[in-house]
Order: C-alpha cells, then sequence, then structure tokens
C-alpha cells in the first residue's frame, strides 16, 4: 500500500511567565506551524494518511493544517498543530477550513477551556 506523508516545519518561543514565588508557575510560548513537504511512502507512521484518490508523484495536492494553542492555569503553549486533511481537490480543503473555522464542539483540540485556534491554514504541494 502507498501513503502520503506530510512534514511539517514548526517553531515555538519562550515567552517567560515563570516566577520564583510560585512553585507552580511556568514559561509559557507562542508558536507557529507550516508544511514543508508531502511525499508517497510505502509504510505508515506519523503524520501518514492512507493514500487518496490516484496521487502520484507530481500531483498537486492541497493539506489542511490547523495551528492552535493549549495551556493551564499556570501558562499556555502556542504553536501546537494537526494535519486535518489532505485532498487533490481544492474546494474540499477550503470547505474543510471553514467547517473547523466554524466547529464550536470538542472534536477539535482547540475547544477547550484554555485553548485557542491560532489560524486554519491551506497550502498547496507537488507530491515527491
Amino acid at each position: 500500500m502507498t501513503y502520503i506523508l506530510v512534514e511539517v516545519g514548526c517553531e515555538s518561543f519562550n515567552t517567560g511567565g515563570q516566577t520564583d514565588d510560585d512553585e507552580w508557575s511556568r514559561d509559557s510560548s507562542v508558536g507557529d506551524a507550516w508544511v514543508d513537504s508531502v511525499y508517497l511512502v510505502d509504510k505508515a507512521g506519523y503524520q501518514v494518511w492512507d493514500t487518496i484518490e490516484d496521487v502520484e508523484l507530481g500531483d498537486i495536492v492541497y493539506v489542511v493544517l490547523a495551528v492552535y494553542g493549549t495551556g493551564d492555569s499556570f501558562g499556555s503553549d502556542g504553536g501546537q498543530h494537526e494535519v486535518f486533511l489532505v485532498t487533490k481537490d481544492q474546494e474540499e480543503a477550503e470547505l474543510k477550513k471553514l467547517t473547523l473555522e466554524n466547529t464550536t464542539d470538542y472534536s477539535v483540540p482547540w475547544n477547550g477551556y484554555f485553548e485557542w485556534l491560532q489560524e486554519i491554514k491551506i497550502s498547496s504541494h507537488v507530491v515527491q
């Protein structure tokens, strides 16, 4: 079986916040994520999707990536990310983005007390 590997790049920056007089206090961070590349591979693994439609080398696919933050009473962690869709259909990607942006239940990781949505990104990639 052939799979699609989505390589995601990310960076995180410490914004401080930990105080010496509070043992529970911790630093917070902000960050970002992006799709670096998309490959066809022959084994399953992390960030690997089952082959969609009839994807071949050189095809253009659209990746829907959510960047969000999470935290607790003591600090926050931005730049978390999750790939939600890989498709050859740009309209399907746009619809998925719109659906995710308007989801209000807990089926997405950014709908919680301390969580927030930073951005839903759609990027196009040539399959390598």
